[in-house]
């Protein structure tokens, strides 16, 4: 039952000749959200919002360097970033020194960003589905844009057996079993605004919280998405080693 689209995700699930070696267990998006007191909806329709000098001071996106490339692969219509060409890497780049511009700060997990959010200190994030349940069940002013003009970024958690790791084989099976059972797709999605990766539990919930979350139509959410699949280890160290320069402001 799990999710045929996360599951042909390219070196994510399987390997080449198709054995299998990682298990999805949620999914969610890196998107844009914003204040609605402080922006317009007209005003977020594209992700190069991040990078308007009006909004100097007032963005925050993560301190991690796949939601950040993501975000600049996006702006420069690059879908499937593994075929990154250094052309592309570099103006991807230039993107994100504009957005460091306006950057107050980069956040590094929820806390941070709900209390920045909270204090009135954003305006603009690039964030998690997480952030958005949460800030929007304590009715901050706050909306999430997931059909930007450049779409939006897909990511998937899960779990692997690594080798030689101590425990039981079949007491690991159990756990993976009960954590990809239909029932759980529910509360992920309820909770955290997380799909799962049983896609029989997620057809079987209410259409009512698909559509509040943002997951009712899958097909056309999943044709947006920028995957942050695996790339090749040398255009990761330049990514990362690019991010660092930037966020020191070079």
């Amino acid at each position: 039952d799990l999710n045929p689209g996360i599951m042909a995700m390219k070196d994510l699930a399987t390997t080449a000749d198709g054995k299998a070696w990682f298990m999805p267990l949620d999914w969610g998006n890196t998107s844009l959200f914003y204040r609605t007191d402080k922006v317009t909806a007209d005003e977020a329709q594209s992700l190069k919002i991040f990078a308007d000098p009006k909004f100097k001071g007032r963005v925050t996106i993560g301190d991690n360097v796949d939601d950040a490339y993501a975000l600049a692969s996006l702006v420069i219509s690059l879908k499937d970033w593994t075929k990154m060409t250094d052309e592309q890497f570099s103006e991807a780049s230039a993107f994100l020194r504009d957005v460091h511009k306006n950057v107050r700060f980069y956040w590094t997990d929820d806390t941070d960003l709900n209390q920045a959010f909270t204090g009135n200190e954003v305006d603009l994030v690039w964030g998690w589905n997480e952030t958005y349940v949460t800030l929007k069940g304590q009715g901050m002013p706050i909306a999430m844009n997931r059909d930007t003009k450049e779409g939006i970024s897909t990511w998937v958690c899960g779990y692997v057996l690594l080798k030689d790791a101590p425990g039981k084989l079949d007491q690991a099976y159990d756990f993976l079993s009960a954590v990809n059972a239909p029932g759980v797709s529910e509360y992920m999605v309820k909770t955290f605004g997380y799909g799962h990766g049983n896609s029989a539990g997620m057809a079987a919930m209410d259409q009512k919280l698909l559509t509040e979350r943002g997951f009712d139509n899958l097909d056309k959410f999943l044709d947006k998405t920028l995957f942050q699949q695996p790339v090749a280890p040398d255009l990761k160290q330049r990514m990362v080693a690019e991010f660092e320069k930037i966020k020191a402001g070079y």
